[in-house]
């Protein structure tokens, strides 16, 4: 499986030494992301529609939240959802080949609930910078996570929903209509498992923790680089202040291009000396991996991660 998976469908807890890495007395390690839910019931339902809606999808929607408010963005607007407006709310909505929620207008993102489905090709919230819409998105990051349901698979995830999730602005998993059915109907929705010693790779269904011990490993690098670069983006979440130290040294630590980090890649030792470009004192560093993947050069990384996880479970 490519996505979390519910714990009744679990695969072997037990890992191999080939899903392990340590570095400087601690152990990275991979798990499977098995969804666990936790009691949830949202005050309103967001739905954020668009051309790849169907009419059935729409009013099996519909039906489920039959006790529940439902809001729709219409013209960058917030609609209560009623009977008499229900068909043109669709209507309007589906004229669009692709949606960009304003996850920035929801008051109160704790008690909310967002469903949505792939559209067209998004741009990126970082190109949406200088404009209204994007300037506005910005200035409400830090605020809780949004819980948003994806209905489809982790593949048809856009590029806006994939980078706000990587910045920890949403929490979104993604599913069929049975699953969010099952969420609704008893008021739960998967808990999210990320904490000091452990980040979440929702493309690849895993997690990756952290423990204050070194054992026998035959994992790549990797593993580390992703824990570092995931708690980076995720202790960032909402600081508009100066980057805390421990954030650096830790990108530095796993030689990773962070919002807060930057690499100089010299052709030799001479070069780097040459420069008077030297490593921080008395801190225990990766070497360069060839070159330094860029932020969204990570998902590749994922897919390979997780096709050797695969490979090993079939093996």
């Amino acid at each position: 499986p490519t996505r979390p998976r519910d714990t009744s469908h679990a695969c072997p807890s037990d890992l191999s030494s080939r899903s392990v890495f340590s570095f400087d007395g601690k152990t990275y390690l991979v798990q499977p992301w098995l969804l666990q839910p936790e009691p949830y019931t949202p005050s309103i339902v967001y739905l954020d529609v668009n051309a790849a809606w169907t009419t059935n999808e729409w009013k099996k929607i519909r039906e489920m939240n039959q006790n529940q408010r439902l809001m729709v963005a219409v013209d960058g607007k917030f609609e209560l959802l009623i009977e008499e407006n229900a068909d043109y709310v669709f209507e309007q909505s589906r004229q669009w080949r692709f949606s960009l929620f304003p996850f920035h207008k929801i008051s109160a993102p704790e008690n909310a609930l967002v469903i949505t489905k792939r559209g067209a090709v998004t741009p990126l919230p970082s190109e949406l910078e200088g404009s209204v819409f994007g300037d506005s998105l910005k200035k409400t990051t830090g605020r809780a996570s949004i819980r948003v349901y994806h209905l489809g698979t982790e593949l048809e995830l856009t590029a806006y929903l994939r980078a706000l999730r990587e910045s920890r602005d949403i929490f979104c998993i993604s599913g069929d209509m049975e699953r969010l059915n099952r969420y609704l109907q008893t008021q739960t929705f998967a808990q999210n498992p990320e904490n000091a010693q452990q980040v979440a790779l929702p493309e690849a269904g895993m997690l990756i923790a952290e423990k204050a011990d070194m054992i026998s490993d035959k994992a790549p690098d990797h593993l580390f680089r992703l824990f570092a670069y995931n708690c980076v983006l995720r202790d960032l979440h909402g600081r508009s202040a100066e980057a805390p130290e421990h954030l650096i040294r830790l990108a530095e630590q796993a030689n990773v291009v962070t919002p807060i980090t930057s690499l100089i890649t010299l052709e030799s030792k001479e070069d780097y000396e040459r420069f008077d470009i030297q490593k921080t004192p008395g801190l225990k560093a990766l070497g360069n991996a060839g070159a330094v993947p860029e932020p969204h050069e990570w998902a590749l990384i994922i897919l390979l991660v997780l096709s050797a996880g695969l490979a090993w479970r079939r093996g």
